[in-house]
């Protein structure tokens, strides 16, 4: 694999594990939310 696209690769990976975590984390508080709206209709 020639070493511009080893680059290029390792780039485009740094980016998309990038906004993949950033989902992630949106999804995490998102299910927090949800878990804490739950709790309230059982109170």
């Amino acid at each position: 694999m020639p070493r511009k696209a080893a680059k290029r690769f390792c780039c485009t990976a740094q980016r998309a594990m990038r906004s993949i975590a950033r989902h992630v984390v949106r999804r995490a508080r998102a299910t927090r939310d949800s878990s804490r709206r739950d709790e309230r209709r059982r109170d």
